[in-house]
Formats: C-alpha cells, sequence, structure tokens
C-alpha cells in the first residue's frame, strides 16, 4: 500500500465531464526487419514482460471511507492486461494526420477509475509498414520524470529483443475499510504539520506573488515594446484559449532538430528551453493575430519545474510549477528569444517557482472530504476561468539521445500528448529523444480547430532563428 502524495490527489479532481487528469504519449515505430508482426499479440507479450518493473501498473486506487484521507495505490486482485491492452487499424496508408485524429478520439475517453489507471492501444496502417503505440496513464501515477523512468522500463538499447516470459505476481491482500479508517486516524496527527508547511510556504512565496514583484520581469520584457506589458501570476490577459472547453481535442505534432536549437543557443548565449520559448511565443503570436485577439501584453507561460532530490523507482508526482511571461507582444524573432532569455533569468533569480509546501501542505492538511468538492467546483464553476493565473502551459521534458527500441522496433519518434482543462486550453509538451524534441501540443477542438498550424509555425520559426544564428 502506498498513499497517494497531496499534489497526486489534487490531479483526480481533473476527472469531469469536459476534461481528463490522463497524460500519454504516441511512440511510432519502424518494425521493419523484426521478422515477426508487430500485432496486439507483441505488445501485449511485451507489456505482460515488463509490468512487474512498474509497480503501480498493476495496482488500482483504494479510497478511505468518507473521504477523511488521502487514496491508497493497493494491488488489484483482478488485473488482467487485456484490459488495457487494444488495437486500432487506421485505413492504410495512414499519414500524420489520420494518426493524430484518431489519437485524438482515444484521448479524449476517460479512464476506467475502478482499474489501475493507464491503457495502450496499437495503432497499425501507418503509411512505410509504420506502426504507433499510443499509451495513456493518469497524472495521479506519474510526472515527467517519472514518466522517462516508464519509457526506459519498456525499451531496449539494441535491436531484436523479442519479449520474454511473463513477470509472475502475487497480490497483497486488500485492506479493509476499518483499517484504511484507522490509518486515516493516525494521518490525523499529520495536520498541524502540513498546516507549518503552508504557512512556510506562502511566507516564502508572497514576493513572488505580489504584482510589484515583477517590475524587474516587466523591465526586461517589456524594454523597447509599445504600450505597457504588464503581466505576473495574477493579472494573466485574457485570450480565445483560457475559456470554457469542450470535451474534444485536437493534436499538433512536430518536430525541432536539437543541433539547431543549441546552434541558436550557442550563437544567442541562452538555453535549449529559451528557443523553445521563442518559437511557442512566435507560434502563439501567429495564431493570436490570425484570430484577431490582441497580443499588446506578453501571455503567462506555466513551466512545469521538476524538485531536488532522488526520483529513482519514485512514483507520483515530484514537480512544481514557475510562471514567467511569454513574449507575444514583440514582433521580432531575435527580440523574442533574448525577451524570453531576460524572462526565465529573472524569474529563476526572484524565487518564481512555487514551493511544493505551499500546494503539498495545503492539499495534504484538508481530507478529501472537503478537498475534492473544492477543487471539482473550481473547474465547474469557471473559478480557474476569471483567476486566470496563467494562459498556456510549455513543457520539455528530458529524454535520451539514443536510438531506442521497442519490442525489437526501432522508436522513431515519441510524442508527448498532455493536459487541458477549463481556462487553460493550450498545452505545449516537448520530449526529448535521439536527434530532436518531439512536439505535442494539445488544444480544445471547438477552439483551436487548427491546431497542427501552430505546431508548424514553432518549426518555422526555429529556422527563422537559425538563420539569423548563422
Amino acid at each position: 500500500m502506498e498513499r497517494l502524495g497531496g499534489l497526486d490527489t489534487a490531479f483526480l479532481s481533473l476527472e469531469a465531464p469536459r476534461q481528463t487528469g490522463h497524460v500519454g504519449s504516441i511512440v511510432v515505430l519502424d518494425p521493419d526487419g523484426l521478422g515477426v508482426p508487430f500485432d496486439r499479440a507483441h505488445l501485449r507479450a511485451l507489456l505482460a514482460e515488463r509490468v512487474g518493473r512498474l509497480s503501480l501498473f498493476r495496482k488500482r486506487l483504494q479510497m478511505v471511507p468518507f473521504g477523511l484521507d488521502r487514496p491508497y495505490w493497493v494491488d488489484d486482485p483482478d488485473f488482467d492486461l487485456d484490459d488495457h491492452v487494444r488495437a486500432s487499424a487506421l485505413p492504410a496508408p495512414g499519414g500524420r494526420q489520420d494518426l493524430v485524429d484518431l489519437v485524438a478520439r482515444l484521448h479524449e475517453r476517460p479512464l476506467d477509475m475502478t482499474q489501475p489507471l493507464w491503457e495502450t492501444y496499437l495503432i497499425t496502417g501507418l503509411e512505410g509498414g509504420r506502426c504507433a503505440v499510443y499509451m495513456k496513464v493518469h497524472h495521479a501515477m506519474l510526472d515527467g520524470l517519472s514518466g522517462v523512468e516508464l519509457l526506459t522500463a519498456l525499451v531496449d538499447l539494441e535491436p531484436g529483443i523479442m519479449p520474454g516470459e511473463p513477470a509472475v505476481h502475487e497480490p497483497s491482500r486488500r485492506p479493509s475499510g476499518l483499517n484504511l479508517l484507522g490509518r486515516a486516524a493516525s494521518s490525523i496527527t499529520e495536520r498541524p504539520k502540513d498546516a507549518k508547511r503552508l504557512a512556510s510556504g506562502l511566507v516564502r512565496y508572497a514576493p513572488a506573488l505580489a504584482i510589484n514583484g515583477a517590475s524587474r520581469v516587466r523591465r526586461l520584457v517589456a524594454k523597447g515594446s509599445t504600450g505597457e506589458a504588464v503581466t505576473s501570476p495574477l493579472r494573466a490577459p485574457t485570450t480565445p484559449f483560457n475559456g470554457a472547453i469542450s470535451a474534444q481535442r485536437r493534436i499538433g505534432l512536430t518536430q525541432l532538430p536539437l543541433a539547431d536549437l543549441k546552434t541558436i543557443k550557442n550563437a544567442f548565449g541562452v538555453s535549449v528551453n529559451d528557443v523553445v520559448l521563442a518559437a511557442s511565443a512566435a507560434a502563439v503570436r501567429q495564431w493570436l493575430i490570425a484570430h484577431d485577439a490582441s497580443v499588446g501584453k506578453p501571455l503567462v507561460t506555466m513551466i512545469p519545474v521538476a524538485l531536488p532530490g532522488d526520483r529513482t523507482g519514485a512514483a507520483g508526482n515530484s514537480v512544481t510549477a514557475m510562471f514567467t511571461p511569454l513574449p507575444v507582444h514583440l514582433e521580432d524573432p531575435v527580440r523574442r528569444l533574448t525577451a524570453a532569455h531576460a524572462a526565465t533569468v529573472a524569474a529563476k533569480s526572484s524565487g518564481a517557482a512555487v514551493p511544493a509546501d505551499i500546494y503539498e501542505g495545503g492539499l495534504a492538511f484538508a481530507p478529501p472530504i472537503i478537498m475534492a468538492p473544492l477543487m471539482r467546483n473550481f473547474f465547474q464553476l469557471g473559478l480557474f476561468q476569471q483567476v486566470r493565473t496563467c494562459n498556456l502551459v510549455v513543457s520539455n521534458i528530458p529524454g535520451p539521445d539514443v536510438t531506442l527500441y521497442l519490442g525489437g522496433a526501432v522508436v522513431e519518434a515519441l510524442y508527448p500528448v498532455s493536459i487541458i482543462t477549463d481556462g487553460l486550453g493550450l498545452n505545449i509538451t516537448l520530449q526529448g529523444l535521439g536527434e530532436n524534441l518531439n512536439v505535442g501540443v494539445l488544444a480544445c477542438r471547438d477552439v483551436m480547430p487548427d491546431v497542427q498550424e501552430l505546431a508548424d509555425a514553432m518549426r518555422a520559426e526555429v529556422e527563422v532563428l537559425l538563420n539569423a544564428a548563422r
């Protein structure tokens, strides 16, 4: 048994009629030369062997009676891989748009909360004899770094490695309701410590929350721009993608060559993440202008930041968030890049990352019987749209720079697909693999049906910056 952390429990509250709490990935495979068909049976055999390395893949949630404490992960006595491994075929030859349209429909569907919180789909029929594996896992189970560990457990560094013997597992006995109530009573003694953590975190973060505390960032980002470019975590502008979303999704994919990003980084003395933010700013600016929306002020971007410490083998989330301006108000590409760099430097030096004590202390202090309905109502009543702490998420997940093989097939690309919510309807997530950063852009179909154009604009902006660097 393992009790969920405060942030892990909060991700469960994302489940609502128009939004879900799972993240996903699209792995594009080239099975040429494998010698056997890469079919559902092959994928199932691989997962049957590797599932022993993924402890939460055979566990499901056990709620504490009356919501008096956070849920626990417990062994599922009825675990069956056939409930989690599925197959779908595109009319051959399926192109990229056919693939993302199918994955968007699969990503819309909520997970079955009574079972282990993951599913995987083998998608065949792609052009060139390729196939894809789409896997979705609830965010309560992992963050970006533990997602990389999930990938590591499934892939190999050499070609042609076939699935071995299925892992043997004897599930532990499920705890009784009385046992969980006893644990809940014991956890009450932790509440004063949780309250102290919350208070300590708020004190440390108060200067970063103050509007005047963002003056340095504003000066750096707004320098030379027309009009007042004022943004902070409390004053994010209004955009078309910060309203209510529908249950339908759109996905855009592209790849950014790491060699090009590093050339730009070295030429301008910035970081790869700064180049990613500049490309995101250019793409979002182009989309806003095309839809007659204002670009007079920088937007506010939420950037997930991994917390320090050894995460090897750890499940759940160990992440916080940093809020920085996204310079969509600047027309010149190089000025956008230098402004993005200045904003991230200023944000890091001013402690803009939210201390983990704030949300872990606050979420752990109140039991689910209180916190869960509060968080559900926060979204359902549109409060997140009104508070508008940020406009979009841009996340860059590190990945291996070597060739990987899944079930003996070459991994050609690995695209992340994340989460959007009411009030936060655009998510740009990048995953490193080999020579590229693979970009997955997720948006609401009703708000941004042309999301692929935004992804393509990111690639085009990298070309613009590369030419400037040369």
